[in-house]
């Protein structure tokens, strides 16, 4: 566990990294020298934690900038308008409230129950604080 949380502690520094640099060339060698882990451990660790390598997930976070450079509107789906602030937009209309279900496969249910029902208990506790 304590493995498990440095490792997501530092996917997520890289992941802020990489939002802070998308428009930079960024390589494996850039974030092994940010981190100072070595490259193939950071080639590693997103495939593992991210479930795609280091490079299509650059290309995500490009293509998103790119549609919000695009963008003439952002729907912002979850309630908190997070993505609106984190983009520099205020609200200018609330097209409908929608409902969420959380899906979890069989096998992930299995390897991280612990970390799913936490999850879950805390999404409750959200909504129970907001009724």
């Amino acid at each position: 566990p304590e493995q498990n949380e440095a490792q997501q502690e530092l996917m997520q520094r890289l992941a802020q990294y990489m939002e802070e640099h998308y428009q930079e060339k960024i390589t494996l060698e850039d974030l092994a020298r940010f981190s100072q882990y070595n490259r193939t451990y950071i080639s590693t660790l997103f495939k593992n934690m991210v479930g795609i390598n280091f490079y299509d997930y650059l290309m995500r976070i490009r293509l998103k900038y790119a549609i919000l450079d695009l963008a003439d509107a952002i729907v912002d789906i979850v309630e908190t308008g997070a993505t609106l602030r984190e983009n520099g937009l205020t609200p200018i209309e609330d097209v409908a409230r929608v409902s969420a279900r959380l899906i979890v496969n069989i096998a992930s249910m299995k390897l991280h129950k612990r970390e799913i029902e936490d999850f879950i208990t805390r999404c409750e506790a959200e909504l129970e604080r907001r009724a």
